[in-house]
């Protein structure tokens, strides 16, 4: 059975801890796809030398170094989704966060994620991850929905990532 693809957004970005991302950002930021890319092979080098320094939780376990060699190959990221209307509403203290929109053919999975890392509680993605194998066939639509926590009464929209760039979704 052929292992599992692995994306940076899934397995890679949150194996680096904020602390990790801190100590580094003044040279690359470890949540940054184009960052890590660039940069991986010196990544694994201090990954298997002395970082992180065991002042800061230590090396990484041996099946995450693998992991990280694993991804180094073929360097997957997630797919921004599109969608074609959003909808963000207030529910006590919860938004309910909906989206409508078509992938490419039938086995996407199509989800919101919080961005890591934002200035703003009120910064999401819409990834889309494709099928282990493609079956192919015409674009489908998707209707998705989740509940996130409301941002605060200062936050009046949703920023949400998705393949034409950002969109601006007003919370009613």
């Amino acid at each position: 059975m052929p292992a599992e693809k692995l994306y940076f957004e899934i397995h890679i970005a949150p194996m680096f801890r904020e602390i990790d991302r801190r100590h580094m950002l003044a040279r690359l930021d470890l949540w940054s796809y184009q960052d890590v890319v660039t940069n991986k092979d010196k990544i694994l080098d201090r990954l298997l030398r002395d970082m992180p320094t065991d002042n800061s939780g230590g090396l990484w376990p041996v099946e995450w170094t693998d992991l990280f060699k694993r991804w180094m190959k073929d360097s997957l990221r997630l797919e921004r989704g599109l969608g074609t209307e959003y909808g963000a509403k207030r529910q006590g203290g919860s938004i309910l966060l909906t989206a409508k929109g078509q992938v490419p053919s039938r086995g996407y999975n199509v989800w919101f994620e919080f961005i890591r890392g934002a200035k703003t509680p009120n910064q999401l993605v819409l990834y889309q991850k494709p099928p282990a194998k493609p079956p192919g066939g015409p674009p489908v639509s998707f209707s998705i929905k989740d509940t996130i926590p409301d941002p605060g009464p200062a936050y009046n929209s949703i920023l949400l990532e998705d393949k034409n760039g950002i969109q601006t979704v007003p919370i009613t």
